[in-house]
C-alpha cells in the first residue's frame, strides 16, 4: 500500500483494507501502526470488514517513509498480518513541476509500485538503469501495477512512460495481448483509459519508444492510481517492458 503527497499540503486519501474470513468460525481481529504518520480506522472489528488506512503528513519533510500495519485475529492462520505501507512526501518548492512519481525507473525493487502478476527484472532490456516492468510475458495473463499519487489542485500534469513491446503474435489485424493505461481511484475504480497498446505494437526487444504525454488535468486535487494492465490470450507470447515512468 502506498501514499504521495505534497509537503505542506493535503493529507492522501485513505485506502480501504480488506478483511476476510474463509472459514466457518467468527473472525474478530484488532489492527496496530508502526509510524505515528500511520493509522488505521477502525482499529477493531468482526470480518469481513474494510477499515480504512491513512496518512498524516503534517509535520512531515520531504521524503520516502516506511511503515506497517499489523492485523491480529486469534485463531487465525495467517495472524499476524504485516501490511508495508510506504508514504513518500514531496517537496513543495517544486509547485506543479514536481515529479510525482517515485522509481519511475524501478531501479534497485519495483517499492514502491504495487504489482499483480507483473514482474519486476533486472534481465537484458531495460531503457535506462537496470530495472524495469514486465507485463505479460505468459499464456493467460491477467497482471497489474500501480503507483498512487496526489496531484496538487490548480496542477496541470502529464504522464510519460517508455515502452517496449515484443510478440510472437504474426497477426497484422487483430489485438490478441493488450496493454491498458489507466487512472482509477484509491479504491480501483476505473476513472479512466488514457491508452490502449497491444501485439500490433511489437517491436525490436529492447528498443523502446516514450509514449505520451497523456494530460492527467481532470485529476487535479486528487489521489489517483497510475495503473498499467496486461492481458494475453492462450497462445502466442506477448511481454509489455515498461520503463521510466514520470508524472510532472
Amino acid at each position: 500500500m502506498s501514499f504521495t503527497a505534497l509537503q505542506g499540503g493535503a493529507n492522501p486519501s485513505g485506502q480501504a483494507l480488506n478483511i476476510t474470513n474463509t472459514g466457518g468460525g467468527t473472525l474478530n481481529w484488532t489492527a496496530t501502526s508502526s509510524q505515528p504518520w500511520l493509522s488505521i480506522s477502525p482499529a477493531s472489528g468482526t470480518a469481513p470488514s474494510s477499515p480504512v488506512v491513512s496518512a498524516n503528513i503534517a509535520g512531515l519533510a520531504a521524503g520516502t517513509y516506511n511503515g506497517n500495519i499489523t492485523i491480529s485475529a486469534t485463531g487465525a492462520t495467517n495472524s499476524p498480518l504485516v501490511v508495508p505501507v510506504t508514504l513518500t512526501v514531496n517537496p513543495s518548492g517544486g509547485g506543479c513541476s514536481t515529479q510525482l512519481i517515485t522509481n519511475g525507473g524501478f531501479e534497485g525493487s519495483s517499492a514502491p509500485w504495487v504489482l499483480s502478476g507483473a514482474t519486476w527484472s533486472t534481465g537484458a532490456y531495460p531503457h535506462s538503469g537496470t530495472g524495469y516492468s514486465i507485463l505479460g510475458g505468459v499464456n493467460s495473463a491477467n497482471h497489474s501495477e500501480y503507483q498512487t499519487i496526489s496531484i496538487p489542485a490548480g496542477c496541470s500534469k502529464n504522464l510519460t512512460f517508455w515502452l517496449n513491446i515484443t510478440s510472437d503474435e504474426t497477426t497484422t489485424t487483430t489485438q490478441y495481448d493488450k496493454l491498458f493505461i489507466e487512472v482509477r481511484n484509491t479504491s480501483g475504480t476505473l476513472l479512466g483509459t488514457l491508452a490502449t497498446f497491444s501485439n500490433l505494437n511489437k517491436q525490436t526487444a529492447g528498443v523502446y519508444l516514450q509514449r505520451g504525454p497523456y494530460s492527467l488535468a481532470g485529476y487535479a486535487g486528487a489521489s489517483v492510481r497510475i495503473h498499467f494492465r496486461g492481458t494475453t490470450d492462450s497462445s502466442l507470447i506477448s511481454s509489455f517492458r515498461v520503463d521510466d515512468v514520470s508524472v510532472q
